[in-house]
């Protein structure tokens, strides 16, 4: 899905025609056919990949497909690794290995499961990990352009309230300060962590604000830039990345980039359902099947 009306600009360039019986708000207009520009958010390596995923990957596959071999499009994909994150530490404390040693092993088990499903692999993977000194730089140039600040603790936020009614384009939410800590030292509760001060015993790096690790949202940003720079004519997630993940992923790029509009076209897939409609399959409802397991019994 794209934004609300009055808010998205359309894609400059040529049209593709998905669906001729679709409406014009669902035609594809590209800068350029030879170099179509899609990020994709890719896994969080902490475990087996379950047929949710599946759904989701196997979709854009299909797109994919059809925009390279109907309408001879080139496309550059971008996918991203999240190899550093709060379920990455926990699960690697609870199995007596390494953050890394653990990422590792489920990233390439995702790619194991992705090939037997026959899904097209990306361009390119980039690892949150190599790119750490990227990412600070982003986080630098957002706060430059004074839309994130620094705390005494060490933490990076993005200050929302600096970018007035432009956040939530996408979905048109804002985030709910339900739930924020008494002793956050945000500026205002609905503002997001673009840089977490590290915990005892937690993976870090050295940064500008002493010892941390990126925040979630800025990963994706700054990974999609290092490539397609200021413009991004598809990116593609799960329908539950839509809010936040997507909608603070275009205020960071926007912010850094100064530009009225960062993506034109965001892809969404909806949950695969279990038990009718009644609940989604997912890791936190212990109701999934691993691909591994799918394929084996095919």
């Amino acid at each position: 899905g794209i934004g609300g009306a009055g808010c998205w600009g359309r894609g400059a360039g040529r049209t593709v025609h998905p669906n001729v019986l679709s409406f014009p708000a669902n035609m594809f207009h590209m800068v350029d056919f030879n170099r179509v520009s899609r990020y994709s958010c890719g896994p969080t390596v902490y475990d087996h990949a379950h047929l949710g995923h599946a759904c989701s990957y196997v979709r854009f596959d299909i797109i994919r497909r059809i925009l390279t071999r109907v309408f001879g499009c080139n496309i550059i994909v971008v996918m991203g690794i999240t190899d550093v994150d709060d379920k990455i530490i926990r699960r690697a404390a609870e199995m007596n290995v390494s953050p890394a040693s653990l990422a590792n092993l489920y990233e390439e088990d995702f790619k194991q499961d992705m090939a037997a499903l026959k899904v097209l692999p990306p361009t390119v993977y980039l690892r949150v990990t190599e790119n750490i000194p990227q990412i600070i730089s982003f986080i630098e140039g957002i706060i430059a352009n004074r839309h994130a600040y620094s705390t005494a603790q060490g933490n990076v936020y993005f200050d929302l309230q600096s970018i007035g009614d432009k956040y939530g384009k996408l979905v048109g939410a804002v985030p709910s300060p339900v739930g924020e800590p008494v002793d956050s030292d945000k500026r205002h509760a609905s503002d997001f962590a673009l840089w977490k001060a590290a915990k005892p015993q937690e993976v870090f790096w050295a940064s500008p604000w002493g010892k941390g690790r990126p925040g979630w949202h800025i990963e994706c940003s700054t990974l999609s830039s290092l490539v397609f720079g200021r413009q991004l004519d598809i990116h593609s997630g799960g329908a539950d990345l839509a809010f936040p993940h997507h909608e603070n992923e275009i205020a960071q790029c926007e912010a850094f980039h100064q530009c009225r509009q960062w993506g034109n076209y965001f892809l969404h897939s909806g949950h695969l359902h279990v038990k009718g409609k009644e609940e989604k399959m997912s890791k936190s409802l212990k109701n999934y099947i691993t691909i591994k397991v799918t394929v084996h019994r095919c």
